[in-house]
């Protein structure tokens, strides 16, 4: 799938690193609920567990 249709992104967004990294919750009209995270080149360290999901890179 090259695009979304029917979705809302949440105005607030989650920054750290001071703006390196940034997260944004998308809904679904479907009524799923996404986090698209983007980063740019550095080296970040989280102090997080990731329960479920998956993480993929684009370049």
């Amino acid at each position: 799938m090259k695009h979304f249709e029917n979705i809302t992104i949440d105005k607030k967004v989650n920054i750290y690193f001071y703006g390196g990294v940034t997260s944004h919750i998308i809904h679904f009209s479907s009524g799923e609920i996404k986090t698209l995270g983007m980063m740019q080149s550095g080296d970040y360290e989280f102090n997080t567990k990731l329960f479920s999901g998956t993480i993929q890179s684009f370049r």
